[in-house]
């Protein structure tokens, strides 16, 4: 409903617990001249939930034309993009950063968004990176996107050091 990320979503679970799922990041790509467009979420787990972490879900969309009119169609979605088990929030997307994109020699897309945490005092900037495969099929087995991991991008704190502090800044 709200395409720019303010609303989240509480889901009933049978257990009772409420896990909450909102969209998390927007990517607008191309590969070989055909424009793409993917809304990443997440799932987070909410008090008594059965899941195990935090989920990332995804909804593609691909630029189409039919008699010389352009429409976005649903390409692909699926709710299991990948899991960070154990965490239960999503890092923030840093905005400051532009998000990183490699299209490999198969024409699939190595993606690395830059994310952000504060903690104690020190902000650490990683990169959540995913594949995608452009080359749909009926396996049955076919996921577009895969979450691959996070990098350590640096980081710095000066929110908790300095000359009266036992920390260093770095």
């Amino acid at each position: 409903e709200k395409g720019d990320g303010s609303a989240s979503y509480a889901l009933a679970n049978a257990n009772g617990s409420s896990d909450v799922v909102s969209l998390w990041y927007n990517y607008h790509f191309e590969i070989a001249g055909t424009p793409y467009y993917t809304g990443f979420t997440v799932l987070e787990p909410g008090e008594g939930s059965s899941e195990e972490g935090l989920l990332f879900g995804q909804a593609t969309y691909r630029l189409d034309t039919d008699g010389g009119k352009s429409f976005w169609t649903l390409f692909h979605g699926q709710n299991d993009v990948g899991e960070m088990p154990g965490v239960t929030k999503a890092e923030q997307v840093d905005d400051a950063r532009d998000p990183v994109q490699y299209v490999t020699s198969n024409q699939h897309v190595v993606l690395a968004v830059p994310t952000t945490i504060f903690e104690a005092g020190e902000t650490i900037n990683n990169f959540t990176i995913f594949s995608f495969d452009p080359e749909k099929n009926d396996r049955g087995d076919y996921k577009g996107w895969q979450y691959l991991g996070s990098v350590a991008a640096g980081g710095e704190n000066s929110a908790n050091c300095g000359d009266d502090l036992p920390t260093p800044c770095v």
